[in-house]
């Protein structure tokens, strides 16, 4: 396909989900920009053009890079949406909100005796020319990836969402090291991922590095080039893009991800302060810290994580409740699972009591941490924690279907504490549990954890079933019932 002006426009991207044009929305880690069909299709595309791709670079946002944590349009409406940005210009493109879309760019060094490009179409033509061709390593490339990898952390994908640098607070990551794939790249355009935290500002510093070193850069999810020195394409957005780069210049008034971890260690720590949990030294990482003790029951924990999401700090509170002597069986029945699931026998986020949609809550002021204690209070999470510190409530914790309700699961049908774990992790925990503490109910138990299977798929069901008479086999050869009677 013959790249074209039209190619390009399609990643000028806005999710278009109202009546009306909005500006950026900011609430958990949400930005997004509503457009709505106008009789005038000019008087939309020059009233409206600049604001709503200025809206996807502006706060450290980048276009395509839109995570919205709500359902999915239904498919009739999605049709409706998509017709409906059909009719607005060429210039946007509808996509379903509700997931994250990688950013990837390309770069090339202009050939030879070749003048630069005047337009965005012609640069699109020398880019389709020259992916066809291989001419073996680009020492620029090579060049522009070492000041990549010394500008931003690599990490691998599974790693992706972590605040590595959480000092400036951006907390982006290259996906991969750029060193390893400059090597790799045989053909006359490299092509790779930007960081999915704070995808602008790493756009800015790959273009201003590339053209230093000659090197175009094409990203066609915007719908611009840059080409040395420090030409844009189409002309019309140079404005902008200078505009854009102003605003990522000017001081930031938000909080770091350290700052805000050190504001939220510093409240927990005091919340904590008269209970005998105490500050784990050595599960301290970049990204969070957990406050531990050891109970009659097993060892309870509370993990307080921060991290950057779209530049902005965000936190989670986590309780996590295990039972050593369940971990053991697990351990020498599942040894390729999880080691953090096998640990864990209950756990829960603070606010899931309270129906927040997302477990990563903004922490931008010493005010929004203080809300966050006062959410941690007034959840059941301590009456859960003080329950489970014995046998006795650890089973009832893990077996009693109507205690604490978790309004986030879904709020027209709310799972209790219970039910979720049970329905996610499977019945052997409990299972395991009830045969350990010599539970009277131990037979009740077995029906409910095969229970749970009772809607799979006949494939499912069985595998689940043949997993809970592995466990009860296990159990009843090498463990005694009511091993740890309380």
């Amino acid at each position: 396909m013959a790249f074209s002006a039209a190619r390009a426009s399609q990643a000028w991207a806005c999710a278009i989900d109202s009546c009306s044009v909005q500006g950026p929305a900011r609430g958990r880690g949400i930005r997004c920009v509503g457009v709505s069909p106008a009789p005038s299709r000019d008087k939309i595309a020059h009233n409206y053009r600049l604001q709503v791709l200025k809206s996807c670079f502006v706060g450290s946002w980048g276009p395509l890079i839109l995570m919205a944590r709500r359902p999915t349009p239904s498919p009739k409406r999605t049709c409706a949406l998509k017709k409906s940005a059909s009719l607005i210009a060429p210039h946007f493109l509808f996509f379903d909100i509700g997931c994250t879309m990688s950013h990837d760019i390309r770069i090339w060094e202009r050939p030879m005796g070749q003048p630069n490009p005047t337009s965005l179409e012609e640069a699109g033509r020398t880019m389709q020319a020259l992916e066809r061709l291989r001419p073996g390593l680009n020492p620029k490339f090579m060049a522009l990836a070492e000041r990549m990898a010394a500008r931003y952390p690599v990490l691998g994908r599974e790693q992706q969402f972590v605040s590595a640098t959480e000092d400036d607070g951006n907390g982006a990551a290259w996906l991969g090291d750029p060193r390893e794939q400059a090597k790799n790249c045989t053909e006359a355009v490299w092509a790779f991922e930007l960081p999915t935290e704070d995808p602008v500002r790493a756009l800015r510093f790959v273009v201003d590095n590339a053209n230093a070193l000659g090197l175009t850069v094409l990203d066609d999810q915007i719908g611009m080039v840059f080409v040395p020195p420090d030409q844009v394409l189409p002309p019309e957005h140079a404005a902008l893009w200078q505009s854009a780069k102003r605003e990522m210049d000017a001081p930031q008034k938000r909080w770091s991800v350290s700052k805000a971890r050190k504001e939220m260690k510093d409240r927990i720590a005091q919340l904590l302060a008269h209970t005998d949990f105490r500050l784990d030294e050595s599960r301290t990482t970049a990204t969070g810290f957990r406050f531990s003790r050891v109970t009659e029951a097993g060892t309870q924990s509370i993990y307080v994580g921060c991290r950057a999401i779209h530049g902005e700090p965000q936190c989670t509170v986590r309780a996590s409740v295990g039972s050593q002597a369940v971990a053991q069986v697990m351990h020498a029945l599942f040894p390729d699972r999880l080691e953090s699931s096998l640990n864990e026998q209950v756990g829960f986020d603070f606010g899931s009591f309270h129906g927040n949609p997302s477990t990563d809550v903004p922490v931008e002021s010493a005010e929004q941490a203080l809300a966050i204690l006062r959410t941690i209070k007034e959840s059941p999470g301590f009456q859960i924690l003080d329950i489970t510190r014995t046998v006795p409530g650890m089973h009832r914790i893990l077996t009693e279907m109507e205690l604490f309700t978790l309004h986030q699961v879904s709020p027209k049908d709310p799972r209790t504490l219970a039910q979720q774990w049970r329905e996610t992790g499977g019945g052997s925990p409990a299972l395991i549990f009830a045969w350990l503490i010599g539970s009277d109910h131990f037979e009740e138990i077995e029906h409910q954890a095969r229970q749970l299977s009772k809607d799979w798929s006949p494939e499912g069901r069985q595998r689940e079933h043949a997993e809970l008479d592995r466990v009860l086999a296990y159990l009843r050869e090498h463990c005694k019932r009511g091993a740890i009677a309380g």
